[in-house]
């Protein structure tokens, strides 16, 4: 666990301005800087970074955070990576605070280590290996393109790492790292023999792992490291760090199914591919590209496994997919697959196939669950069914109206009809959603203006709430009173230049603290002063609807007890007061 005072520390010494616009080309009007937000497609810059209170956040989208936000959010990198990317720039060194974890690091250092010298290795007996250079070369690949792509060649012997590490027999980090495999009766052996080795790196550039494809006629055709603390096979995509330039280049990422299709793609001019790593595209690959690139094409083999293939990428992109954002899946011709097609046909007519890709929503609507367009009532209830739950995944609103609509109009039933909404609505009336509308009003704005502002907390008095504890969920939920109180603390404390967003970072109150410090960017037109008083009446009228229920609530009682006359009494006294 990396300790909190050096994450503030990181976070307070990082120029955000210079960290963003390394990526982003900013602007600065006013106090703030601005450009067209990488999270979603627009043509007028909404994405403003705001170098005193280090944050960044769209108007238009909503998207916010910090230093270490945006470098998880932009470049798909998890928090330690994130830190530790913000850190090397500082010149800093991560520190732990416990010592398994500062083995952890030491581990990593171990398991880079060992892959980077393994990788020498490789690529050195591929320069000595004339089969492996052959079956490249019957691949169409060129040298320069093998060499831009670090490929290697893993000898078909069973300990040939045996030659580069002199502890071979019971080495941990090569066992941990994937290189070694150790069987029950003690003996070792190399997990990667006779096959050409492609590396694989992280969105850093880091190496984490390697994938094999065997150069004889035997199975499996290709095998990936394992899991390891350096390589995760749902989180990593194949080409993605070399493909960066491609990618910004063409305003697109083409998803492909293998690595010679990337690297026969790169052969003719096609930079913008990468492919998955052997399993089903996840929600966490996707959304790694959609935070790079408006566009992703999937381009699959034209056979059952790759028709299987998209139907799995497509239920994995509804969840993760953003309006604004486009995802289109395209399919060769049976037999063929991106590398074979490219090298038939060429680049210029890859690039006119491609554009003849199937968009998300269409796949979606006719392709993913069989026909709308039925002969039996049977099988348009159940394509209604089918089809209701993948829509109910996608959280983008705008799309996902657009798709409700489509299939009211697909099945020629009104759209209030579909039961889209039922599960939302049904506990909802008319009279509990106004007293929603009010009540979650002022907590909302409570929590905004202190969420931005700490030192507004001195204005007010939690006491103020004491003996209507049992009346606060009817106007908070218990996270947004909990939070409330927690900065309130903070506020109390002098904590005010504390990073909230790293502080609750990793704990239930995480989502709430960034919807609040998002609204709270839009109450920036008001000085100090006023947001102290906007602050103090939100949380008088916040007193008072508290007052309100509980007099609501002695009133409604048939026998009123000495103490609850009095109460009620004290209560009105006060509020003609």
């Amino acid at each position: 666990m990396i300790p909190q005072n050096f994450i503030q520390e990181i976070v307070d010494k990082t120029d955000i301005i210079e960290l963003i616009g390394g990526y982003l080309a900013l602007k600065k009007s006013g106090a703030n800087h601005w450009a067209r937000c990488p999270f979603h497609n627009e043509k007028t810059p909404s994405f403003s970074v705001n170098a005193v209170k280090n944050v960044y956040h769209c108007f238009g989208c909503g998207a916010h955070g910090n230093a270490i936000g945006f470098l998880m959010e932009h470049q798909g990198l998890n928090f330690i990576e994130a830190v530790s990317d913000l850190a090397g720039r500082l010149g800093l060194d991560v520190p732990s605070d416990q010592n398994r974890n500062a083995h952890s690091i030491e581990t990593i250092k171990q398991l880079e280590w060992v892959l980077q010298k393994s990788l020498f290795f490789y690529k050195e007996e591929l320069k000595k290996s004339q089969p492996a250079i052959n079956f490249l070369k019957a691949r169409g690949l060129t040298g320069s393109v093998a060499g831009s792509f670090n490929l290697g060649f893993a000898p078909n012997k069973i300990n040939a790492l045996k030659s580069v590490f002199k502890n071979y027999e019971n080495n941990e980090t090569l066992i941990r790292a994937g290189l070694v495999l150790r069987t029950e009766n003690a003996k070792f052996y190399d997990r990667f023999r006779d096959r050409v080795i492609f590396p694989i790196h992280n969105a850093k550039g880091n190496l984490v792992g390697f994938g094999g494809r065997v150069i004889s006629d035997r199975n499996p055709k290709y095998l990936n490291s394992p899991e390891t603390p350096l390589f995760s096979k749902g989180k990593e995509l194949y080409g993605l760090h070399g493909s960066r330039a491609g990618i910004q280049k063409e305003k697109k990422v083409v998803v492909v199914e293998g690595y010679m299709d990337v690297l026969a793609l790169a052969q003719y001019g096609i930079n913008c591919a990468v492919a998955t790593l052997g399993t089903a595209t996840s929600e966490h690959q996707i959304k790694n590209l959609l935070n790079r690139v408006d566009h992703i094409v999937f381009a699959f083999d034209g056979d059952e496994a790759g028709s299987n293939a998209a139907v799995r990428a497509m239920e994995s992109c509804l969840p993760v997919i953003r309006d604004g954002k486009f995802i289109s899946f395209c399919f060769f011709p049976s037999g063929e697959d991106p590398d074979s097609f490219v090298r038939k046909h060429g680049a210029d007519n890859f690039w006119e196939h491609l554009d003849q890709a199937c968009p998300l929503s269409e796949f979606l609507i006719g392709k993913s669950r069989g026909s709308p367009q039925g002969v039996s009532d049977e099988s348009r209830a159940k394509y209604l069914r089918d089809i209701k739950q993948l829509i109910r995944k996608i959280k983008a609103p705008n799309f996902a109206l657009i798709m409700k609509k489509r299939v009211s109009e697909l099945l020629n039933i009104p759209i209030n009809q579909l039961g889209f909404d039922q599960d939302h609505i049904k506990n909802i009336t008319p009279a509990n959603l106004a007293q929603k509308k009010a009540s979650y009003r002022i907590i909302d704005t409570l929590l905004a203006i202190l969420s931005g502002n700490l030192e507004v907390g001195t204005t007010i008095k939690l006491s103020d709430a004491k003996g209507f504890n049992s009346f606060i969920s009817r106007l908070a939920n218990q996270e947004e009173w909990g939070l409330f109180q927690q900065l309130i603390n903070l506020s109390k404390e002098n904590q005010i230049n504390v990073d909230l967003i790293e502080k609750f970072r990793g704990t239930e109150y995480e989502p709430l603290l960034k919807k609040a410090h998002a609204d709270g960017v839009r109450k920036e037109i008001l000085n100090s002063q006023e947001l102290k008083i906007e602050f103090k009446g939100a949380w008088d009228r916040f007193i008072r609807q508290l007052k309100d229920a509980k007099i609501e609530n002695l009133l409604r009682k048939k026998d009123l007890s000495i103490d609850d006359k009095k109460e009620l009494l004290q209560l009105q006294k006060k509020d003609s007061n």
